[in-house]
């Protein structure tokens, strides 16, 4: 048996604050103490002293006693007792309700005791007495009265007259005595029904008579309250009482007008609200059907997105919503009763739907002006506007929003970039600008891809493409090839018109700045200006003009020049030297046409007579020469001349 000691400050607590009241008594058994303990007590709650009642019931000195409580198996095991002092405390929180079930129905007054039996023994360990320890647990107001359902619904015809009852639910309270004692009211109270008691029964009574078609339906609630000194506890029951009628009652909706909010693309079948009509009536009479018959002021047909199911009054997606081709849906419902024709009753409501835009429609970006591509020149300052776009997307708020353009060529670096230019935040206009200097001739054509996101989440991309040609501006000079040369030699003595050379001017540029018209101009060697060989302007081949004389000029100076045919026009030039070769065109001229030398009679043969001296203009070895002695009768006797035979170099 354990042994618990409670301290004095417990006993002192008991002794303040336990509302509880122990009794040492002998109903019939001479040893038997009763104690009252109230429900609900936390563990711990002291609940009488044994040690004191044993001593006034058997009238013990003072003296040392032993306490132990018995515990069978039909003891309670809610207690223990200190075995030094004898104070009988509870180990856990007791409740009535568990310990007593039987006796709490129906607010009966019946005692709820536990029994426990106790052995007392003396300080030698002789037994003094079994005591018989009855501790009788009182009720506190811990329960609400409960009915067996929260709602009751009955029914009376309009024709039922004023004093006609119907029998009401009745509730329970688990509590005893007059905290489990009820009785019953109306909340608030109504001037078309009243209660009536009888016993334990409660009644509804009808006050007055009733019209269906003035109020089909009555709404009460039943407030059943203990009869508790302090603190009372009430339980409700709501009573729909329900007037039968006949089909004088078209179906009428909960609502007058009906929103719901849907995003777009719901897939087909879904369910995006419901509407709900009620009729009065009875059986096929109240049984409700649903029909659409109007949608946006237009007859319902079949290709219309949204319809209403017949029987449940569900608003079920049946085709595509897109908010771009309509944001809002106004529906015409119809319900009608399930009468025969005739008799059948109608209904009507509006439901509206708000279709919400979610980011589908990528943006749209086209080139203002249509086509596809632009030509520039290629000499534009940088920041040029090219082309304008028009940038729109067909998603509405955030997602109709442009986050961003730009312009890609092909993972490269690119020479033109979006600029945009603002004056609200959906209110902009795009343009494709140069962002740096263009050059034909390093690249005459762009293929671009247009890029703009929108702010949506998930974003979505749309794009164009765009060509830009370059226009070709005279910014490149003719430049002569490698294959001109800059110097030729002639030999003398050609024909008129013999084929010399040819001159290849290139130039970078295109069309009319390409086209070159050659030109050339010549000097001899003391700096006139001759006539002495002609280029095509077009081909650029240079033939002779004159037939070519070495001994007259040898050294030629010509300027060839190309000139294009831009606007204004750019040229270059080059230099060529013309040498003239000889030839054995020349023939030996004497220094003078006649000599005349003066002798002596009688000279030896060998002796030098005198000198001729003769000169050839060509250049060696077409200018070496020899000296022969004509001795013709025409010649002279007195003409002598040396007769060795020599050669003379003439000097150039």
């Amino acid at each position: 048996m354990m042994k618990t000691r409670y301290p004095l400050v417990v006993v002192c607590i008991w002794s303040v604050l336990i509302t509880l009241r122990f009794v040492s008594g002998h109903d019939d058994d001479s040893s038997a103490v009763t104690f009252r303990l109230l429900e609900e007590q936390p563990a711990g709650t002291p609940v009488g002293d044994l040690a004191r009642s044993v001593q006034q019931l058997y009238r013990l000195e003072k003296q040392k006693l032993q306490f132990e409580l018995n515990v069978d198996d039909r003891g309670y095991d809610g207690f223990d007792v200190d075995a030094d002092s004898g104070l009988l405390a509870t180990t856990r929180s007791i409740d009535r309700e568990q310990v007593c079930p039987l006796t709490t129905s129906h607010g009966r007054d019946d005692l709820c005791a536990i029994r426990l039996h106790v052995r007392v023994t003396s300080a030698s360990g002789n037994t003094i007495a079994d005591l018989d320890v009855r501790v009788v647990v009182d009720d506190i107001n811990d329960h609400d009265p409960t009915f067996a359902s929260p709602t009751a619904e009955l029914s009376l015809p309009e024709t039922a007259m004023s004093g006609t009852l119907s029998p009401l639910p009745t509730a329970t309270d688990l509590d005893a005595g007059l905290n489990g004692r009820l009785s019953y009211k109306l909340v608030p109270p109504s001037h078309v029904f009243d209660l009536l008691s009888m016993s334990d029964d409660v009644f509804l009574r009808l006050k007055t008579s009733i019209d269906r078609e003035t109020q089909p339906v009555y709404s009460l609630t039943l407030i059943a309250v203990d009869s508790a000194v302090a603190g009372r506890r009430t339980g409700s029951l709501s009573i729909t009482v329900v007037v039968t009628d006949v089909n004088d009652h078209s179906p009428t909706f909960n609502a007058t007008r009906y929103q719901f909010t849907t995003v777009e693309n719901q897939p087909s079948g879904s369910v995006i609200g419901r509407v709900q009509a009620t009729d009065a009536d009875e059986g096929d009479n109240a049984r409700v059907m649903y029909a659409v018959t109007r949608i946006n002021g237009d007859a319902a047909v079949s290709d219309w997105p949204l319809t209403v199911d017949a029987v449940s009054g569900d608003v079920v997606v049946v085709g595509q919503l897109d908010y771009e081709l309509c944001s809002q849906y106004v529906l015409t419902v119809a319900a009608s009763d399930c009468a025969v024709p005739p008799l059948r009753q109608f209904g009507f409501t509006h439901v509206v739907v708000d279709i919400v835009d979610v980011n589908d429609n990528p943006p749209r970006v086209t080139l203002v002006g249509g086509g596809s591509v632009v030509e520039v020149p290629e000499d534009v300052p940088v920041g040029t506007t090219l082309v304008e776009l028009l940038v729109s997307d067909a998603d509405s708020g955030q997602a109709g929003l442009i986050d961003s353009c730009q312009v890609s060529d092909h993972d490269q670096p690119t020479s033109f970039t979006v600029r945009r230019s603002c004056s609200s935040i959906d209110l902009c206009q795009y343009t494709v600008v140069t962002a740096s200097t263009l050059d034909r001739e390093s690249r005459d054509l762009y293929s671009l891809l247009v890029t703009c996101v929108d702010a949506g989440s998930p974003p979505l991309t749309g794009h164009t493409r765009l060509r830009v040609r370059l226009q070709d501006v005279n910014d490149n000079s003719p430049v002569f090839s490698d294959a001109t040369p800059t110097s030729v030699e002639l030999l003398e003595g050609n024909g008129v018109d013999d084929y010399v050379m040819t001159v290849q001017a290139d130039d970078s540029d295109a069309g009319e700045n390409a086209s070159i018209s050659y030109s050339l101009q010549c000097v001899d060697d003391v700096n006139n200006s001759v006539s002495v060989l002609h280029i095509d302007n077009v081909t650029g081949v240079v033939r002779l003009l004159v037939s070519l004389d070495r001994e007259r000029c040898a050294v030629y100076d010509c300027a060839v020049m190309a000139v294009d045919s831009g606007d204004p026009s750019l040229s270059a030039s080059s230099r060529l030297q013309l040498t003239v070769a000889d030839a054995d065109d020349q023939r030996a001229v004497f220094e003078q046409r006649s000599y005349e030398f003066h002798i002596s009679e009688n000279l030896p043969a060998g002796s030098l007579v005198g000198r001729v001296n003769a000169v050839d203009a060509d250049l060696p070895p077409y200018n070496r020469f020899e000296y022969s002695l004509n001795s013709q009768p025409s010649v002279s006797s007195q003409t002598n001349c040396q007769l060795l035979s020599c050669s003379v170099e003439a000097s150039s």
